[in-house]
C-alpha cells in the first residue's frame, strides 16, 4: 500500500489475525478509498466502519451488482451504503429491535448447540453429548450461520467466541 497505492480497497472486518477496522484509518490517511465488503451487517459495525474512514459498506448478503455499484459510487466521490447495510441503520434509527438478537430466532435445539460452541466443544464432543450424529451436528450448523447472516462454521466460531470473551470481560 505504501509503495503503490490503490485507488481503492474492499476490506474485510474479520480478518484472520486482526479487525479490518484497525486498517479503515491507515487507508484513509493515506487517502486511499475503502469500501467495507462483509458478513456483519449490524448497525454499529456500519457506524464504526464510517467513523474509521470507510467509503462505502456493503455487506456479503447483498448481490454483486450492489459492490459493483459501491465501487463505481465511491470512485465518483459519494458514500455508498447497500440496502442491506442500509435497512440495518434505519431499524436502529426507528429503534426496530425485532432483528437486533439473531438468537431469539433459534431453536432450543440450536440455542444448545450455540452454548457448546462458546465452550469449545468441536463437532463430535457435541454429537456425543446431545446422541445425535456429526453430520447432524453440522446441519445445526447451516441453520445457525444462516440465521446469524455469517458465511461459515469458521465465522460462526469466531462470531460466538468474540461475543464470549467481551460479556466476560
Amino acid at each position: 500500500v505504501t509503495q503503490h497505492p490503490p485507488d481503492l480497497v474492499l476490506v474485510d472486518i474479520s480478518l484472520d489475525q486482526e479487525s479490518g477496522f484497525d486498517l479503515l484509518p491507515l487507508l484513509a490517511e493515506r487517502n486511499i478509498k475503502a469500501i467495507v465488503y462483509s458478513m456483519h451487517s449490524d448497525a454499529a459495525s456500519i457506524e464504526k466502519a464510517f467513523k474509521s474512514g470507510a467509503s462505502g459498506y456493503v455487506t456479503k448478503r447483498d448481490t454483486i451488482d450492489a459492490l459493483l455499484e459501491a465501487v463505481q459510487e465511491v470512485f465518483a466521490g459519494k458514500r455508498h451504503i447497500s440496502r442491506h447495510a442500509a435497512q440495518s441503520l434505519a431499524d436502529k434509527l426507528l429503534g426496530d429491535t425485532t432483528q437486533s438478537n439473531p438468537e431469539d430466532l433459534l431453536s432450543q435445539r440450536e440455542q444448545e448447540i450455540v452454548g457448546f460452541i462458546r465452550k469449545g466443544y468441536t463437532t463430535a464432543e457435541i454429537a456425543q453429548k446431545l446422541h445425535i450424529s456429526p453430520r447432524t451436528v453440522e446441519s445445526y450448523y447451516s441453520r445457525i450461520t444462516e440465521k446469524f447472516g455469517l458465511d461459515g462454521m469458521k465465522s460462526l466460531r469466531r462470531h460466538l467466541l468474540q461475543g464470549r470473551s467481551a460479556t466476560s470481560d
